[in-house]
This record gives C-alpha cells, structure tokens and sequence, in this order.
C-alpha cells in the first residue's frame, strides 16, 4: 500500500492511506462518492445539533456526558473527517480533469477544518494529553480497521 504523504500523516495522524486503487474505483463512482458524503455529513449534522439541544449550557456538555463517551464522540467525529480529508486530497490530485481536482480540493480544506474543530472542542474540554493518548488509540484501530476493509468505490467514509 502506498505509504502516506508526510503532510497527512502529520496533520492528520492517520496511520494507513486509502488503498490506491480507491482513487480508480471513486472516479468511477462520482455521484455515489457525492451522495455518500452528503449523507455522512447529514448525521454528522445531526450528531452536533442533538449534542448542542441536550447540552445548551456549554459547561454542562461534559457534564451531562461521561468524558469518555463525550470524548469517543469528538474523536469518532474527527477521525471520519480525517479519512474524508484524506480521500478527497487523493481525487484532488487524481483526477484528470482540472474543474473536479479544484472541486475536491475545496471539500478536503473544508473536512480538514471539520477534523480541527472536534479536536479542537474535546480539547477544550478535556486535558490535551488524555484527548492525544486516546486520539492515537483510535487511529491504532483505524490502522487496523482499514485494513480489512474491502476497498470500495462508492463510499467516502
């Protein structure tokens, strides 16, 4: 497999790149990738929306939740915009035409902004080091989980 590009690896954490052949399978796929996102990004939506109308006082986020599933919940979040950030860097620079290069390249900026914000809120909330000791927990199992994953076109996530 193709080993990730250092700004990835670095900015990201992720641990294990999409298989190469995702990019010719997803170029394939457009419409399906688009859809999929869509809907990710939906639930996505939905996950905060609920987390905010359960919690509207921003001190009683943590509260309310135990920390460590208010924790999974931002990394969970955070490591799907990673994955999508990453896959959407790989069509920006994959594709032949130059219009959908710029147009996935928009969408990775954007997802990489996602992937920030949860980071970012977990370590508002919690101490730096317990969101990075679980942070690389997650992407240990991400790692693994990837790679038993059946490579697939017509998902994003």
């Amino acid at each position: 497999m193709k080993e990730l590009s250092v700004d990835v690896k670095n900015i990201l954490g992720l641990q294990l790149p999409s298989d190469p052949r995702w990019v010719n399978l997803a170029e394939l796929q457009l419409d399906e990738i688009l859809t999929d996102h869509a809907y990710c990004e939906q639930k996505a939506a939905t996950t905060c929306i609920s987390l905010i109308t359960k919690n509207s006082e921003k001190e009683l986020l943590v509260e309310e939740l135990p920390h460590e599933r208010f924790l999974d919940q931002m990394l969970i979040m955070a490591l799907i915009e990673a994955r999508s950030c990453e896959r959407f860097k790989r069509l920006s620079e994959g594709l032949d035409d130059a219009y959908m290069r710029n147009f996935y390249r928009r969408f990775m900026e954007s997802e990489a902004g996602h992937y920030t914000l949860f980071i970012t809120l977990a370590e508002h909330y919690l101490e730096k080091k317990v969101v990075r000791r679980r942070w690389a927990e997650w992407l240990k199992y991400e790692k693994e989980l990837m790679k038993e994953m059946e490579v697939r076109g017509d998902r994003i996530h």
